[in-house]
């Protein structure tokens, strides 16, 4: 039993910062601003994988 209340308890903490942010759709790559002032451009960080995912398939010969 006091493992889901914490567990409860956890989500209600967890839950509410997430809900807080504005999304901004640009070209395909997201940018989040929370109202906390915080700031993540998710569009760097796909492209970023994106290019590591390109060159280990390609040192790979796998195509």
């Amino acid at each position: 039993m006091r493992k889901h209340l914490l567990l409860v308890l956890l989500l209600l903490i967890v839950t509410p910062s997430v809900g807080v942010a504005q999304i901004y759709d640009l070209g395909g790559m997201y940018t989040y601003h929370y109202r906390d002032g915080r700031y993540s451009d998710w569009g760097d960080f796909s492209l970023h994988g994106s290019r590591i995912a390109i060159a280990e398939i390609n040192d790979s010969g796998m195509l």
